[in-house]
């Protein structure tokens, strides 16, 4: 049977100073990297096979893993080359929680699955209306996506987030 992937909201995310988050599932504690690590392989006379890492070396490669973890996401992501893996839903695209984090802030975002910070449903439904009554009513879902300046910042995602259709809006005003 196939694993079932789980999606991680926002609130589920555990937030931790440079660590990972898969842009697709939202996990940000579970992770897949391929190495290369050196084994002995030792011929047992009665019972078989036995074998081990050399110590030394994989403990070597853990602490340059973990010191040179920011520039070997940041190649990853440089040269779309995949380093890290999600253990959960095997995306290959990985970046810190952090930069995404940022980069809603930043960006003017009104709410995302990503941030998960969404503005209220009644900031929402108050650019909504003003649109609407400015254009009487004639508004479509493509000049929703298209001619609204705040739709660019996530406004159908926050739509979406508050079970809420245009339709709906338009329908609540009279139109």
């Amino acid at each position: 049977m196939a694993r079932i992937v789980k999606s991680y909201e926002p609130e589920e995310r555990i937030y931790v100073e440079n660590g990972l988050y898969c842009t697709q599932c939202g996990n940000t504690n579970q992770w897949q990297i391929d190495l290369k690590l050196k084994h002995q392989v030792e011929c047992l006379s009665n019972t078989g096979l036995s074998v081990t890492l050399d110590k030394q070396q994989t403990k070597k490669i853990f602490k340059a893993i973990e010191n040179n973890l920011i520039n070997m996401v940041d190649q990853a992501i440089d040269n779309d080359k995949t380093v890290f893996t999600c253990a959960n839903c095997q995306n290959n695209w990985i970046d810190f929680h952090e930069r995404i984090i940022d980069c809603c802030l930043w960006s003017g975002c009104m709410g995302c699955w990503h941030c998960g910070n969404w503005i209220s449903e009644e900031e929402l439904l108050d650019l909504c209306n003003e649109c609407i009554t400015d254009k009487k009513g004639q508004i479509t879902e493509d000049d929703c996506d298209s001619l609204c300046p705040n739709s660019d910042f996530g406004l159908r995602e926050v739509m979406w987030h508050y079970n809420l259709s245009l339709q709906r809006i338009k329908q609540n005003l009279g139109y």
